[in-house]
């Protein structure tokens, strides 16, 4: 009887451990690849430099646009896509959002802080208050001067974590089989009238899930072709039950004895 007891506590106590086993003991590093930019993850031509960065919590296309030519560009945002897995997303979603505010008291210059990273590459103020939110409204096509730069609003990727209970990940994937890829099809012209639009189409892919404790991820350096996630949190409540029901049987096994 007391074999059976011990046999139940052990399975009970295996159990338990399972479900715990995926606390935040170790990072997940995802590494991009692409065949469209170089090392740095910048892509250049004769007329247009972007400089993609995707490090973040769960990964994030965040991107600068540099015009190197010595004429105007005018980034048409109406016509150009962001395609996660296949599946197309408009830039330009017509609308208007509220940002909070804030100031650099060093040199005078307002700071928008954005709290919501909605898929809005560009927008302006159409108001100004320092008691007041303001009120951004999408532009469909922002112009660059020759040598200048904009930024974009970083699109949030919210990569899940893998997790395969003690077995470390270290996982390869290449273009044709990544679990996740990733296109920005930029329209540009130019002019103003947009009579010549060009197009650029860049794809990402992930190329790399591996994972790293807590002590190497602070020594991990952070390169703009990679992100982090962390594994899961156990389910709570599922946790609490089955050590409740843990406590019972050593209960049963204290009564039994």
């Amino acid at each position: 009887m007391k074999v059976l007891i011990h046999f139940i506590l052990f399975s009970f106590l295996i159990v338990v451990l399972s479900l715990t086993s995926c606390k935040t003991k170790y990072y997940q590093v995802t590494t991009i690849d692409s065949n469209h930019v170089d090392k740095s993850f910048n892509f250049s031509d004769d007329i247009i430099s972007l400089d993609f960065d995707f490090w973040s919590y769960g990964g994030k296309l965040d991107f600068t646009i540099t015009n190197i030519s010595n004429n105007p560009i005018f980034i048409d945002w109406e016509h150009s896509n962001f395609i996660f897995n296949g599946y197309s997303y408009d830039y330009y979603q017509g609308r208007k959002t509220i940002e909070s505010l804030g100031i650099y008291s060093e040199n005078s210059m307002t700071n928008f802080i954005n709290s919501n990273y909605s898929l809005i590459p560009y927008s302006e103020t159409s108001g100004l208050s320092m008691e007041t939110a303001t009120v951004y409204t999408e532009r469909k096509v922002v112009q660059i001067p020759p040598n200048s730069y904009i930024n974009t609003k970083p699109i949030n990727l919210d990569f899940p974590s893998f997790c395969q209970g003690r077995h470390l990940i270290n996982q390869e994937f290449n273009k044709q089989n990544s679990i996740l890829n990733i296109r920005l099809y930029l329209a540009y012209s130019n002019d103003n009238k947009l009579d010549s639009v060009q197009y650029k189409n860049i794809e990402f892919w992930v190329a790399n899930i591996r994972d790293v404790s807590k002590k190497n991820f602070k020594n991990e350096v952070k390169r703009n072709n990679m992100f982090y996630t962390k594994y899961p949190k156990p389910d709570m409540y599922k946790t609490i039950a089955f050590i409740s029901s843990l406590g019972l049987v050593y209960l049963v096994a204290l009564i039994a004895s």
